[in-house]
């Protein structure tokens, strides 16, 4: 099994270096994180160096602070593997397609893309067989081209030169390490358009594969797995035909969709102008399928960079796989380097998990109770997400997981106020404590307000004794949810209100930057 966690080599290139600290980072998640002396030592640089470059990093979020010293992936760069889950075909189709061949095959189903180097692969996606002994190999893992059925069937695609690149290790008995062998298998596979292999990878695995090509040019394929104890080369070529359809159903859907129809660059943020700042700029681009990346003048002005600095930049990331050049238009698109990043991080988590460190430290700098409230606008409701107690003793007791009405209290209202005037029409507003706002003109006047200053407050709205405060988080523009404060009403008094307004208005900015294209 190809387990590389060394793609990227050293490098005096700043640009680069930020590079290869992330996919450090990565290759160990979810992990122990990285020491500043072991990561340091692993890359053959200064610990100056990587600290400084991990201090860059984790300003912009990309990498997370832990105990001991340590660094790990941090909350933006899984919510840049979100953006590309959403938006690149493979990562998005994928799991579909391999549901339904594991459903008409029995077999463990995998989406497999051609790697970072050209002599390597990964892992994009995989639908597990129920029961028995499982073939488990986890996203984002590589994989070699020379053996076993998927990495065949995508070196039957590319160019003949990159067969003399590899160098063939043997895996087991069964493996083919003479280039000629492996010409006549590719020369076979060609012809038929399916790959079929029994223990020349992983001893117990027996796997057909058939290749694919995404609209934009991309090399991949799909594979079914089953164990080779109950598995012929018979069993394999009966359900050849049903592999190749989800290869051509896989490659024909692969199709970038753009995360945000407008596309917007990064919004500007602390260390914008920094490598880091540029580095992040360019993930995010590539990630939600963005365009404007196709000439050095469009990547210097949505990177927000001279034309050199931008240039030598797209330069730098081309050549470690971060982007590639899709076909047939040459813009700048995901490159596999990145797309495995985002095989191995997965999907974008939740929002409670995403901004939790952003409610304790809104939390500790207030003293009081802070929760993440969470739009659902189809059913036009919003839920408690996550819920971060003050260290005041008196504190008013907030119950992760319980619906908010968007009418009543400052955290429903803050989601309401940026919401399509005929929701707030069609509500319906029942009385749920003596400050309810009950009447059509009194919530109107009230969320016109909000608009106006940003920010909302309840009190009294839906339980009597309670006081709060709250700020919208915005997804692309968007409002996704609230980030509230709430007190006890008879304390109300006690506290300096416009302080914690500027705090949380500032946590609300900052978690809308975190998790949006622009």
């Amino acid at each position: 099994m190809v387990v590389d966690r060394h793609v990227l080599p050293g490098s005096s290139d700043p640009t680069r270096r930020l590079m290869v600290i992330l996919d450090r980072l990565v290759s160990r998640f979810p992990g122990q994180g990285w020491g500043v002396r072991e990561l340091a030592e692993e890359m053959g640089a200064s610990r100056t160096t990587v600290n400084r470059a991990l201090q860059a990093l984790a300003d912009l979020s990309l990498v997370r602070a832990e105990g001991g010293g340590t660094y790990a992936v941090g909350p933006r760069l899984r919510v840049i593997a979100g953006m590309a889950h959403r938006s690149h075909g493979v990562l998005r189709e994928g799991p579909a397609v391999l549901a339904e061949l594991t459903r008409d095959t029995g077999a463990t189903a995998m989406a497999v893309m051609q790697g970072p180097r050209p002599t390597e692969a990964f892992v994009a996606a995989v639908h597990q067989a129920p029961g028995g002994i499982q073939y488990r190999l986890a996203p984002g893992m590589g994989l070699p081209l020379h053996a076993g059925a998927a990495g065949q069937a995508i070196l039957s695609e590319l160019d003949p030169a990159v067969l003399a690149q590899i160098a063939p290790e043997r895996f087991t008995e069964a493996t083919h390490v003479d280039v000629a062998e492996l010409r006549q298998i590719l020369d076979e596979a060609g012809a038929r358009g399916y790959v079929t292999s029994i223990g020349q990878h992983i001893p117990l695995a027996a796997g057909v594969a058939a290749p694919f090509r995404t609209p934009d040019g991309q090399i991949g394929a799909v594979s079914a797995t089953r164990p080779r104890t109950e598995t012929s080369t018979t069993d394999l070529e009966a359900i050849a035909a049903q592999v190749i359809a989800a290869a051509q159903a896989l490659g024909s859907s692969a199709v970038t969709t753009p995360v945000a129809p407008s596309a917007e660059p990064p919004t500007p943020r602390d260390g914008a102008s920094s490598a880091a700042g540029r580095v992040e700029r360019l993930m995010t681009l590539l990630a939600a399928g963005a365009p404007g990346l196709g000439s050095p003048t469009a990547a210097a002005r949505s990177l927000q960079a001279h034309s050199a600095t931008a240039k030598k930049l797209l330069a730098s990331a081309a050549d470690c796989g971060l982007l590639r050049y899709a076909e047939p238009s040459n813009t700048a698109a995901c490159g596999s380097l990145l797309l495995r990043w985002a095989a191995q991080l997965g999907p974008r988590p939740g929002l409670g998990d995403l901004l939790r460190p952003r409610l304790r430290e809104l939390s500790a700098a207030t003293g009081e109770t802070t929760a993440l409230v969470v739009l659902a606008p189809e059913e036009r409701t919003a839920t408690i997400a996550e819920v971060v107690d003050g260290p005041n003793p008196v504190r008013y007791g907030v119950v992760t997981g319980a619906e908010v009405p968007l009418h009543a209290g400052a955290s429903g209202k803050a989601l309401l106020a940026h919401l399509p005037t005929s929701t707030a029409e069609q509500l319906d507003l029942p009385r749920l404590a003596p400050g309810t706002l009950v009447t059509r003109d009194a919530l109107r006047e009230d969320l016109a307000a909000i608009r106006d200053r940003g920010w909302a407050v309840g009190e009294g709205e839906r339980f009597s004794d309670a006081f709060g405060l709250a700020a919208p988080v915005f997804e692309g523009g968007s409002v996704v949810a609230s980030i509230a404060i709430t007190i006890p009403r008879f304390r109300k008094d006690q506290v300096d209100v416009d302080t914690l307004v500027s705090t949380l208005r500032r946590t609300a900015t900052e978690a809308s930057v975190l998790i949006s294209v622009g």
